[in-house]
C-alpha cells in the first residue's frame, strides 16, 4: 500500500475565503501568519504599504520600519502565487542584519508560516563584497512559487546586475542612504537636471513581473522607499518633490508617510507591557536629543525633514543661489552629498 503525505498538513492550509479575509486585512494577516501584533500607527502604516503601489515611509527612529519591510514581503509571497520580492541594502552584510535577521525571530516560528517556506539559496560572493567583486543575494522560497530576495546590486555600479530581472515588489530600505552611492562619473540626470542612481536607472524599471490586475491598488506591482527623514539639501528630494506632486494631484497610487515614537501608544502589546514600554527605548531617545542638534533630531527621530541653519545662509538665498547656478547650466553643491 503507497501512503502519500501532502507537503503542507491540512490543518495548516490556507482556505480560499481565508486568504481572501487575510488579503483585505493584512494586520490580521501579520498577527495569524507571524504572530506580530502592531501598535495602532505601525497598522496604519503597515496598510498603506500593503495597499498603495508607491510609498515613501520616513518615520523616525525606533518604529519598526523594517520590521514592517520583512512582514510586507513575506505576507505577499505567502498569500500570492509566483511574487517576486526584493529587498535592497546598501550591502549585503547590511541586509543580513537588518532584515534577513527577522527569519530567526520568535515570530518567524509560526506553525503557519513555517509551513509555507521552501528551500533557501545562496549567490555571489561568500563575503558580500556587492561593491566590489560582485553582487551577493540570498533568496527565501515559498511552496507557492514565490520568493523573497534580499541583497545589494552593486550600487557603486549603479546597479548594473540588476539589468533583465523582473519583479513584483521592490523594498528599498535605507534609500536616502543609497542615494548617494553612485559615481558621479557614471551617473545619468534626469529631465530636472538631478544626477540618477542606480535606484532610478536600473530598479525601478525592474517592477514589470505580470500580475492579475496591474491597475489594481493590491495586486499590481509595488515599490516601498524606507528611511528616516533627510535635509532638504539631499539629493533624495527630487523623490520626496515627485512624489508630493502626485499626491497633490490627487493620484491615489502614491504616498508619504511619517511617524515617530510620539505615536506609540499605551496598548498592551504581546509581551504585556504596553507599546511605549515594548518598542521604544526611552534612554536611547533622551540621549540623541541631548547630543543631536534641533534639525538631526528631527530628521532622525521625529522623521521631518528639516535642514542645518547654525551657520548657513537664510533659505531663501541658498535657493536664489540654487535657480542661479541651474539656470547657468551648472550643478549646484551644497554638502559632501552633492
Amino acid at each position: 500500500m503507497q501512503i502519500i503525505v501532502p507537503s503542507i498538513p491540512r490543518i495548516l492550509k490556507i482556505s480560499p475565503l481565508h486568504r481572501e479575509h487575510l488579503l483585505r486585512d493584512p494586520v490580521y494577516a501579520a498577527q495569524t501568519l507571524l504572530s506580530i501584533k502592531f501598535d495602532a500607527f505601525q497598522a496604519y502604516a503597515f496598510r498603506i504599504g500593503w495597499f498603495v503601489p508607491w510609498v515613501i515611509d520616513e518615520s523616525g527612529f525606533g518604529t519598526g520600519k523594517s520590521l514592517r519591510l520583512w512582514a510586507l514581503a513575506m505576507l505577499r509571497c505567502i498569500l500570492m502565487e509566483d511574487q517576486w520580492c526584493y529587498a535592497f541594502y546598501q550591502t549585503y552584510q547590511a541586509g543580513k542584519q537588518i532584515f534577513w535577521c527577522h527569519f530567526e525571530e520568535s515570530f518567524a516560528r509560526n506553525k503557519f508560516f513555517r509551513a509555507q517556506l521552501g528551500h533557501v539559496d545562496f549567490e555571489g560572493e561568500k563575503e558580500g563584497k556587492d561593491n566590489t567583486k560582485g553582487p551577493a543575494c540570498s533568496t527565501q522560497h515559498f511552496r507557492n512559487g514565490s520568493r523573497v530576495m534580499m541583497g545589494a546590486p552593486g550600487w557603486l555600479q549603479n546597479a548594473v546586475s540588476m539589468a533583465g530581472i523582473t519583479l513584483s515588489w521592490a523594498l528599498i530600505d535605507e534609500w536616502t542612504k543609497i542615494e548617494g552611492m553612485h559615481k558621479k562619473k557614471d551617473a545619468t540626470h534626469n529631465a530636472a537636471g538631478n544626477i540618477t542612481g542606480g535606484i532610478d536607472q536600473q530598479i525601478l524599471g525592474r517592477l514589470r513581473r505580470a500580475n492579475f490586475n496591474q491597475h489594481h491598488p493590491l495586486w499590481g506591482n509595488h515599490c516601498i522607499f524606507s528611511a528616516t527623514a533627510e535635509s532638504t539639501n539631499h539629493p533624495s528630494q527630487a523623490r520626496i518633490n515627485s512624489f508630493k506632486r502626485e499626491i497633490d494631484k490627487g493620484n491615489p497610487d502614491f504616498a508619504i508617510i511619517s511617524f515617530s515614537f510620539k505615536d506609540a501608544s499605551n496598548r498592551i502589546s504581546h509581551s504585556g507591557k504596553t507599546f511605549q514600554e515594548q518598542i521604544i527605548d526611552w534612554k536611547t531617545i533622551q540621549h540623541m536629543k541631548a547630543t543631536f542638534t534641533p534639525s538631526h533630531f528631527k530628521r532622525e527621530c521625529l522623521g521631518i525633514r528639516s535642514r542645518e541653519t547654525k551657520g548657513w545662509y537664510s533659505e531663501e538665498a541658498l535657493q536664489r543661489c540654487v535657480a542661479a547656478g541651474i539656470a547657468s547650466g551648472l550643478e549646484p553643491c551644497l554638502g559632501r552629498n552633492n
